[in-house]
């Protein structure tokens, strides 16, 4: 019985190392079995896979640029529509602060002479007495 026991563990420890060997080769041949050495000596996949893999990256790259080219034409069109509302206000205060008291000076002055002229020639003699 005691020979027996003895067998049974070496047995037991050679069926463990024959199934940790198994592993370990099957996970060896696994990844390298896509390689086959070529004549020239380096070595060629026949993976489908990495070709799979390498045109989806490409389609990802593509994707991902068009997205960061549309974000950019909208970020743009952001930005040229703010400077337009903010040149928009400079001129709007820039007409109260400057234009408007010409045109009140102007009309001012023609009243005591008794003529008169139409809003239009006031704003333009107005722009035209500040150089703008």
């Amino acid at each position: 019985t005691h020979t027996l026991e003895i067998l049974l563990d070496t047995t037991h420890k050679e069926n463990k190392m024959l199934a940790t060997t198994a592993r370990i080769t099957a996970v060896r041949t696994a990844t390298r079995t896509p390689r086959v050495l070529s004549v020239l000596g380096g070595t060629r996949t026949f993976a489908l896979g990495d070709k799979l893999a390498s045109k989806e990256r490409v389609e990802e790259d593509r994707y991902i640029k068009a997205l960061e080219a549309e974000r950019a034409a909208l970020l743009k069109q952001k930005l040229r529509e703010e400077e337009a509302a903010r040149s928009e206000e400079e001129a709007a205060k820039y007409h109260a602060e400057y234009i408007e008291p010409l045109m009140a000076d102007v009309d001012a002055l023609l009243k005591e002479n008794g003529d008169t002229v139409s809003p239009k020639a006031l704003e333009a003699l107005a722009k035209w007495k500040r150089g703008y």
